[in-house]
């Protein structure tokens, strides 16, 4: 077999590491602000998960040995910045429809956006176990992505 620079390696690999947290918060910034204007721009916000994916791979390959673990947590960080960028694409016009003369502070706009992330979170783990493990229930883009990297 090839060589390629990736571990498959399950036991062996270790998933959160500094760098793919650094590169998946970085990677995450560029995401939400190209989706942001993409989104505004189409009034649809199309999702970047393959991309984000082969980015992930390129980075962290050309850093040096990496594996698949470290890669997913990677472009799980990298692509969940698209989803906040929906969120506030849809949220802040809607905000800005209703009482165009409001003034909306940075700090509130954040506090919402970080709210909304959380909860997010949470009800996608509490949820995760039923529809992707017991009910078995199709996950075309994870799946899509898996088969990418």
């Amino acid at each position: 077999m090839k060589n390629t620079g990736v571990s498959l390696e399950e036991g062996s690999s270790k998933q959160l590491t500094f760098r793919s947290l650094v590169i998946g918060a970085l990677g995450s910034i560029i995401i939400t602000t190209s989706s942001m204007y993409v989104a505004l721009r189409m009034g649809a916000l199309p999702w970047p998960t393959i991309f984000v994916a082969v980015m992930s791979l390129a980075i962290l390959k050309a850093l040096g040995r990496t594996n698949l673990n470290e890669i997913n947590v990677t472009h799980t960080a990298m692509s969940s910045g698209a989803m906040v960028a929906g969120g506030l694409a849809f949220t802040v016009p809607g905000i800005w429809i209703l009482e165009a003369s409001s003034e909306v502070s940075f700090l509130s706009l954040l506090v919402v956006t970080l709210s909304g992330t959380i909860l997010g979170v949470v009800f996608t783990g509490m949820i995760r176990r039923y529809f992707i493990e017991k009910e078995k229930l199709p996950f075309p883009m994870g799946l899509a992505s898996y088969e990418t990297v």
